[in-house]
């Protein structure tokens, strides 16, 4: 059965552990197949969110230390 919690902790998990993701998708009772998409796509997430915050937040800190 196809549990929410097991699809979200996948998720998280494979955002901030990616080698673990797959396995603890299926310990959860997750397919191997949908536990490796769901750590996948975890993964990919952490890797947007970094690239869109950490570009302007890198410019904010450089700004704000030439004002130092």
């Amino acid at each position: 059965m196809l549990s929410i919690s097991a699809l979200l902790g996948t998720t998280g998990l494979g955002a901030l552990y990616f080698i673990s993701a797959p396995a603890a998708g299926i310990a959860l009772g997750l397919d191997w197949r949908l536990a490796a998409l769901v750590a996948w796509g975890g993964y990919s997430l952490a890797g947007v969110l970094v690239a869109a915050i950490g570009t302007p937040t890198r410019a904010f800190l450089a700004r704000r230390v030439r004002k130092l």
